[in-house]
């Protein structure tokens, strides 16, 4: 029986920065530091398991323009795979791209160097890796997928309703090009498909508007394994059932809508039996860092003394502050937590005549958008570390509105 092993992960957002500082030692932000410690743990593992190949179903970096530093600690992690006789396919995510999906993607620079066992695909395409085909069906917004004389007088409903269309005919076109004889079809995604549960961080307040692809689409027999990304959260949307339409989620805590969440990545196998190929497949967790939300009392103290579990973890202290004299021991609740990673005040001011209250709703009267990401930041001091990020991210996202 044949066999071959592999590895699925997804949305590794290399270079988001959130809750981080910098290490003076290593000069690199603690949270990228963070990802590759799991990344070390995911190619550590395929090298234990003897994997054959590796599966990054996109969102490979956080920015379309990661830095230098972001892009080598990626890059010395593939050449570890590489090096090891393992091959990888990469397909481009949203986030590897600028927002309007045009121009060189942030992965750009890995094919230029000509890898011969690490592949990055940025349009849809089967490959053949390791004696598996892998259909690949990279993130294609979907201004590049209907033309604008096409949906012009189309409602929002119906032009979503005919880039889900499109896309689920690219899904039947790659699988009506699987067959048997040549070994095992994957197919690798990174878009939402109908009935998955978001983590949080993909901003969730766009699922009404997003084009999501049905899973009927997915669940075609002559796949063996469907391998997507997008969605941060890890499940199978198929319930056990072969194929397995797996979201492996990130390997790593992105913010406070991931806490709780499982982190890590996919180890399967895929076998042939008497008439088509199958696949098994354990979820691995990964050493991702702790998130840990603690409501103070009216007090403005914990429920009750920290303990071992904030070792290491990433704390945010919430208080909610009901009346103009109520008041925290700042310094003293992070001495209580100094054994955390970090600890984020968050407070809630909960009475209309605070002077917060009063200074937010002055930001909303006759300010621009680009202008009211300053006042904002001073309100949050925890984001300055962003700001320069945020900045160019609001300027990109204005610059491109003007220009539709």
């Amino acid at each position: 029986m044949t066999q071959i092993k592999f590895i699925h992960t997804s949305d590794l957002h290399v270079g988001f920065a959130a809750n981080g500082r910098l290490n003076p030692i290593t000069k690199l932000n603690t949270r990228l530091e963070d990802v590759m410690r799991s990344l070390d743990f995911l190619v550590e593992t395929a090298i234990e398991e003897d994997v054959r190949l590796v599966l990054i179903s996109g969102d490979v970096f956080h920015r379309s323009n990661p830095t230098p530093a972001e892009q080598t600690e990626f890059a010395l992690r593939m050449e570890r795979l590489t090096g090891a006789g393992i091959e990888v396919v990469i397909i481009t995510g949203n986030h590897d791209f600028t927002l309007d999906g045009s121009g060189v993607s942030a992965l750009e620079v890995i094919p230029a160097l000509k890898h011969p066992r690490l592949t990055v695909v940025r349009l849809p395409v089967t490959l053949n890796r390791c004696g598996a085909q892998i259909a690949c069906l990279p993130w294609i917004g979907g201004a590049r997928l209907i033309a604008r004389d096409e949906f012009k007088d189309l409602s929002p409903v119906a032009r979503r309703a005919e880039i889900e269309r499109r896309l689920a005919a690219i899904v039947r076109g790659l699988a009506e090009n699987a067959t048997l004889e040549a070994g095992p079809t994957v197919l690798m995604g990174h878009f939402a498909v109908a009935g998955s549960v978001a983590a949080g961080t993909e901003y969730t307040s766009l699922a009404d508007t997003e084009p999501q692809i049905p899973l009927s689409a997915l669940a075609d027999s002559r796949f063996a394994y469907v391998a997507l990304g997008h969605i941060h959260r890890p499940q199978d949307l198929h319930g056990g059932i072969n194929p397995p339409v797996v979201y492996a989620g990130s390997i790593e805590r992105v913010d406070f809508t991931e806490e709780g969440q499982k982190k890590g990545f996919v180890l399967g196998e895929l076998f042939r039996g008497e008439n088509r190929w199958t696949c098994r497949y354990r979820y691995v967790e990964t050493p991702a860092r702790r998130f840990i939300t603690v409501d103070l009392g009216a007090d403005g103290m914990p429920p009750e003394p920290p303990g071992d579990e904030i070792e290491g973890a990433i704390v945010r202290l919430r208080f909610n502050i009901e009346t103009a004299d109520q008041s925290l021991d700042e310094p003293e609740l992070r001495k209580m937590y100094d054994r955390a990673f970090s600890v984020k005040i968050e407070k809630n001011y909960a009475y209309k005549d605070n002077k917060r209250v009063v200074r937010a709703e002055g930001i909303l009267k006759g300010i621009t958008p680009a202008s009211a990401l300053g006042p904002y930041i001073e309100q949050h001091p925890e984001l300055e570390p962003l700001r320069a990020d945020m900045e160019a991210r609001v300027s990109d996202i204005l610059g491109q509105k003007e220009a539709a």
